[in-house]
Parts: structure tokens; C-alpha cells; sequence
């Protein structure tokens, strides 16, 4: 059976993440490590480390169809406290990623421009700087599947 549509984009969306590197164009590698809802905290070897998941979707009756719209939260963590430039090419990166293709290839009718925030946690060797983006994907089913 194939994959439901929800987690075509969710693949879809790691796919994307993991082309967030340098030699195609952006500013940053943290393309290299994409993990979906990773279960384990990771390693300071690790880093930096792009972790995706779906929060949560709400549906409604689009005329015969459902219009479901998935909350997609991304954090990325750099080692130790970095610098504001390059917390801002990471959010550069994160904004060029999602709207290379708002659609994703045809899964989804409309994708947001992400919301983010970031902050410093941790003490010593295990100070890290956590980013977070939120934003919404909007896709369209026949009635009663995902």
C-alpha cells in the first residue's frame, strides 16, 4: 500500500532539509545531519542537527474533498553559543529551503513562510544554540484519508 499523502510530505520535506549545504548554494551544511523526531538526544559530535516532525493537523470539508493542514516545527542545534550571523544564515537557509517549492512537487496546495526563534541551553561543553521554525502545510485529500 502506498504511503499516505501526509507522509509523502513528510519525506519530501526531509528530502528538502537534507539539501540545505553549500555546494548547492546556501549558506550553511546543516543539511548533513536531518533526522525526523529523532527518540535519542544527540551527541555534541553529532552537530549541527535539523530535527522535523508534524505537531498536529486540523481537516476540513473542502466541497467533496478535506483540506488538512499539518503544524511542522524544525530545530536545528549548532554547537556551543554561535554568533548572530550565523544564526541568521541558518534562518536564511530554512527560508530558501521551504520556499524553493512551496508545493512540494504537488503534495500540498500551500506551504507558510516559517516563524522562528532561538535561544542558547546548556553549560560549558554542553552549551548549544537551539533554532526553531514553525509553519504550516495545506493539502487536499478525498474524504476521510490523510
Amino acid at each position: 500500500m502506498p504511503d499516505t499523502q501526509r507522509q509523502q510530505i513528510m519525506s519530501a520535506l526531509g528530502v528538502r532539509l537534507g539539501t540545505i549545504r553549500t555546494a548547492n548554494g546556501y549558506r550553511t551544511n546543516i543539511g548533513a545531519n536531518v533526522l525526523e523526531d529523532p527518540v535519542d538526544e544527540q551527541e555534541p559530535g553529532d552537530l549541527p542537527v535539523v530535527m522535523y516532525r508534524d505537531m498536529d493537523m486540523s481537516t476540513e470539508k473542502f466541497m467533496s474533498r478535506h483540506q488538512h493542514t499539518l503544524s511542522i516545527e524544525v530545530g536545528v542545534t549548532l554547537q556551543a553559543a554561535a554568533p548572530l550571523p550565523e544564526i541568521r544564515k541558518v534562518v536564511d537557509d530554512m527560508h530558501k529551503a521551504i520556499g524553493v517549492d512551496i508545493q512540494f512537487g504537488g503534495l500540498c496546495t500551500l506551504t507558510s513562510p516559517p516563524t522562528s526563534s532561538w535561544d542558547v541551553y546548556g553549560d560549558g561543553a554542553d552549551l548549544v544554540t537551539g533554532i526553531i521554525f514553525k509553519f504550516t502545510i495545506e493539502y487536499r485529500t478525498t474524504e476521510w484519508t490523510t
